[in-house]
């Protein structure tokens, strides 16, 4: 399988195309350097790069007709509505964070405030990133609070604490205040970038089998 990567030389694009090599066997392409005319028949684009060239990789996922996996943050409500446009014609998954360990924290979210939203006060999201993480609040933070406040019918209290300190993967923490003032903590940890890379790959194998549409993570098994 051969994928084209926007953010070739990145941190993350370093730690996909690490992984995908030796875990799958899987040929990687820097998009900035492959035309149109390239005799290689791809399969996939993954893009980690910037919010200013992600509309590059999108274009390119379109006129190639390819499937698309967006990790890079930070993008404004353009783009969104460019994705789903884009998403008309070809299969893209767009997520702030690819790790197992968010997907299993949304599933157990999900199923705790089903089961006590009549008794929810107040939602605390914490997150704590690197220095050099470039959006405040992270796009996980910002992805967690608007899947949580999907469950709710009216407006729900949800705040979010970000902090940057040093050698920092990513630290998110889940606080659930009840009416009763009890609180309830979830905490998901990332203390290498390579979950994160692990994630990405195989959510762009299941997405190169999917239909043209907006995906989501929590749909992968």
């Amino acid at each position: 399988m051969h994928i084209l990567v926007s953010g070739f030389s990145g941190k993350m694009g370093t730690a996909i195309r690490k992984l995908g090599s030796k875990l799958h066997n899987l040929r990687f392409h820097d998009i900035e350097k492959v035309c149109s005319k390239s005799e290689v028949e791809f399969d996939l684009i993954i893009d980690f790069s910037l919010p200013s060239f992600s509309s590059h990789a999108l274009s390119k996922a379109i006129e190639l007709e390819l499937p698309i996996l967006i990790g890079t943050t930070g993008h404004d409500e353009e783009f969104i509505l460019s994705i789903e446009s884009a998403s008309k014609k070809i299969p893209v998954l767009y997520e702030a964070n690819f790790s197992k360990g968010i997907r299993l924290l949304k599933r157990t979210l999900h199923e705790f405030v089903n089961r006590n939203y009549t008794e929810v006060k107040l939602i605390r999201i914490f997150e704590s990133h690197h220095l050099n993480k470039k959006d405040i609040p992270s796009g996980t933070a910002l992805s967690l609070r608007d899947f949580l406040a999907s469950m709710f019918s009216s407006d729900q209290t949800i705040e979010i604490y970000a902090q940057r300190a040093n050698n920092i993967f990513g630290i998110h923490r889940i606080e659930i205040v009840l009416k009763n003032e009890e609180v309830i903590s979830f905490l998901h940890n990332a203390e290498s970038r390579d979950i994160f890379a692990h994630g990405a790959i195989e959510a762009g194998l299941w997405l190169v089998k999917q239909k043209p549409g907006i995906h989501k993570l929590e749909n992968i098994n």
